[in-house]
């Protein structure tokens, strides 16, 4: 058994990453600098990506979030990290 066959991600996880990854390299990556600078807290930008679904990844709907598993969240917060550390630490507060 190679590698792939051992681990791939499936349609809906791999629609996930990307929406992540639109949104990181589309909203966050262009600006993150500049808040860094700032010191500003990028409140509307966040609440883009609670629309999205993009936070309080792990917590149930019943509670306001999208109930995901914990590999779920990680390839959403792995994606928007990349788009700037500080934008994921906000977005996933609320997951610890």
């Amino acid at each position: 058994m190679n590698q792939s066959e051992f681990f791939e991600l499936s349609d809906d996880q791999r629609a996930l990453k990307e929406e992540a990854r639109r949104f990181a390299q589309g909203e966050i990556a262009p600006v993150a600098a500049a808040f860094d600078q700032s010191g500003e807290f990028p409140r509307a930008i966040i609440l883009k990506g609670q629309k999205l679904g993009l936070m309080n990844l792990t917590i149930d709907p019943e509670y306001g979030g999208t109930g995901l598993g914990v590999h779920d969240a990680c390839l959403v917060i792995e994606e928007i990290a990349a788009g700037c550390a500080g934008f994921s630490t906000s977005m996933v507060v609320n997951d610890l």
